[in-house]
């Protein structure tokens, strides 16, 4: 069944409460990315992040909470932003790739670089990366995604437009 949600939709930043789905009722989540579907009748789903958790939950499964999160929460940890252009310097090689991403891991801030070179994304500390621009990339667009069963088994493939995404808006919070 296709879930049907009306033209009006929720925004990244949006705090919304869970009501149905995954088991996860009551629990109150930040929108991360708002995707569009058009198979039939338009409908949406989101980026939901519940803590340390992220899932993607129909329209109908959430409601609003007339609250919104600081994009502070979002801010990278860093010098570096989404979508940054750095040069990725090691063991006498240099490589060019575009920030996508961070996580902090043995108590250090780690990048996610991905380098088009190579079709990959390679995680780096900050010591090993130079920013040299900005690119205009964004995650805004056309996407798709294959649904994958917990066995691992392929269960089809999505084809999505994503309307809004959080990596484009702290990029864009910058204060340069």
């Amino acid at each position: 069944m296709t879930p049907k949600s009306s033209t009006t939709h929720f925004h990244v930043l949006d705090r919304v409460l869970v009501t149905d789905g995954l088991g996860l009722s009551g629990q109150v989540g930040v929108v991360t990315q708002v995707r569009r579907y058009s198979e039939g009748d338009t409908y949406f789903r989101y980026s939901v992040n519940l803590g340390d958790e992220g899932v993607i939950l129909d329209h109908a499964n959430l409601q609003p909470t007339n609250q919104r999160e600081p994009i502070e929460t979002y801010l990278p940890p860093g010098n570096l932003y989404p979508w940054d252009e750095v040069e990725v310097r090691d063991e006498g090689s240099v490589r060019h790739g575009v920030i996508d991403g961070w996580a902090f891991q043995d108590g250090r801030v780690k990048y996610a670089v991905w380098l088009p070179s190579v079709g990959e994304v390679e995680i780096c500390s900050e010591d090993a990366l130079v920013k040299t621009g900005r690119s205009q990339m964004r995650r805004s667009g056309p996407a798709n995604s294959e649904r994958v069963s917990e066995s691992g088994q392929l269960e089809g493939a999505d084809q999505y437009e994503i309307v809004e995404d959080i990596m484009d808006i702290v990029a864009d919070a910058r204060q340069e």
